[in-house]
């Protein structure tokens, strides 16, 4: 639900643990004072139970309520959040307006039912940790079941809807009269009839929901030439020109194109591929005639099958697609290789696994004697912490690495940009590119050593499996204010 406005990282994944455990502990103490006064104002056990049954009713009616506004809530508080907060800010704000609630009132049930149940039994012990088990065997069988079967079958959106109407039905086993009976049917009823209505807080903003992301594929136009761009939850992963499948809108990934180009001089090439994203370069390179062998290691199919549907993707013999985790894939293949891009990492989602000193030993060893790994990052101009650490982490097992940038952004204020990062045994040649065709762009590069010198206030981090502090480095750039808007 998150993933479509700020991403799928650490910091949505903390928050969301975080928020939905504060409201469910919170709503534990909540029902259970509310428990103890039905206790205390009951004479009868009957009417200790019938009080009980009241307050279920009343909360469950309350979190069937809460987490329909969940979908309306999301888009609200998302559109006001994110232009006036640093991403990490919005993400908390949006993640308690949304969830809290719903939490809370959910967390009130166990402790009346608990309350019930020992009641009505001698040992109060067993049951109390009959209880508690009980309540985490759903925890886990929920977590399995939405993660593994209902948003890829159904889908983030349906799933909330099938949630609330959960919380009616279970809300009418406890109404005791006929006008509690009548709002939980009334609950029942809403939810889908909300949904069947088409009301835009309903909406799905996801084309497609897999298993790991939101993906969304919008159409646009660059003069007369038919494009389209992929979204991977919030974030654009790359632009085709249905007609020009050599002409990159980005300028990062044209640089690996031409770095490649400067390395292979043109010819053939075996490459393997991290990442696949809207498969740009893929598709660039299959363009032509040339007996490239190709490997591409994406983690998800339903990204591959947008790609090919929507994208004007065409795979042929020249490239195998893999569908697993990149580092697992590389370790896998035998090799040697020509070329190894890394171009998995997009704003704050960086897996930190893919940067570590280690991987870049793996790398190292699947590429051939002169081969080059180019790899690219998000990061500030000026301070570029991640982006420097990423290069004296390369330093440590390649000889020559070279960090680059368009040379009209060298200077100027310290906004966010996309490092290109060169990795090879052999030396470059040359510290300045320009663009072969479809601009006049031109790109500087810079030693990792002379850049260290520039930022001698700025210490790099040998990344390791053992400590990829990837969130603290970029903690500068999640926290500008340019990167919110």
């Amino acid at each position: 639900l998150l993933a479509p406005y700020v991403g799928m990282s650490l910091y949505s994944w903390t928050t969301i643990i975080a928020v939905v455990l504060a409201g469910l502990t919170i709503g534990h103490w909540i029902g259970g004072r509310a428990g103890q006064r039905a206790i205390t104002g009951a004479t009868t056990d009957e009417q200790f139970i019938g009080r009980s049954r009241r307050v279920i009713f009343t909360f469950l009616i309350l979190a069937a309520l809460a987490s329909l506004a969940t979908l309306f809530l999301l888009r609200l508080v998302s559109a006001w959040a994110l232009p006036r907060f640093d991403p990490i800010s919005a993400i908390g704000l949006i993640t308690f307006a949304c969830f809290f609630l719903p939490s809370l009132f959910v967390g009130g049930v166990s402790p009346v039912l608990t309350l019930i149940a020992i009641k009505s039994r001698a040992d109060s012990g067993a049951t109390i940790g009959h209880m508690y088990a009980m309540g985490a065997a759903g925890a886990i069988v929920g977590t399995l079941l939405t993660g593994l079967v209902f948003i890829s079958l159904l889908g983030s959106t349906t799933t909330v809807l099938s949630i609330a109407v959960l919380y009616g039905l279970l809300a009418l086993l406890f109404a005791g009269n006929i006008l509690r009976r009548g709002v939980a049917v009334l609950v029942v009823l809403l939810v889908p009839s909300l949904s069947a209505g088409g009301l835009s807080g309903l909406s799905n903003p996801c084309h497609e929901e897999s298993q790991y992301y939101c993906i969304r594929v919008d159409d646009l136009r660059f003069g007369p030439a038919a494009a389209r761009v992929m979204a991977l939850d919030h974030l654009g992963h790359g632009v085709n020109l249905r007609d020009f499948p050599r002409r990159f809108h980005s300028p990062y990934v044209q640089l690996i194109d031409e770095l490649v180009f400067r390395r292979t001089g043109g010819n053939a090439f075996s490459g393997f591929l991290l990442g696949g994203g809207a498969y740009t370069l893929p598709r660039a390179w299959l363009a032509g005639d040339k007996a490239h062998r190709l490997v591409m290691a994406e983690i998800d199919p339903a990204v591959t099958n947008t790609a090919i549907d929507k994208l004007w993707f065409k795979p042929d013999e020249r490239i195998r697609i893999i569908h697993q985790d990149a580092r697992v894939a590389l370790g896998r293949e035998k090799g040697p290789f020509d070329i190894i891009v890394g171009d998995a990492f997009t704003d704050i989602g960086i897996p930190p696994h893919l940067v570590t000193r280690e991987f870049h030993d793996l790398v190292k060893a699947r590429l051939t004697p002169v081969g080059l790994y180019v790899i690219n990052a998000v990061d500030r101009k000026r301070r570029p912490k991640f982006a420097l650490s990423l290069a004296a982490t390369l330093q440590q097992s390649f000889t020559y690495v070279t960090l680059w940038l368009p040379e009209a952004e060298l200077g100027g204020s310290d906004s966010r940009t996309t490092w290109v990062i060169a990795a090879s045994d052999k030396p470059f040649g040359a510290n300045r590119l320009r663009a072969r065709q479809g601009s006049d762009t031109s790109w500087r590069g810079i030693s990792a050593g002379r850049l260290a010198k520039v930022f001698e206030d700025v210490k790099p981090v040998i990344l390791t499996d053992d400590f990829t502090p990837v969130n603290r480095l970029l903690s500068g750039l999640l926290l500008s204010r340019e990167l919110a808007e």
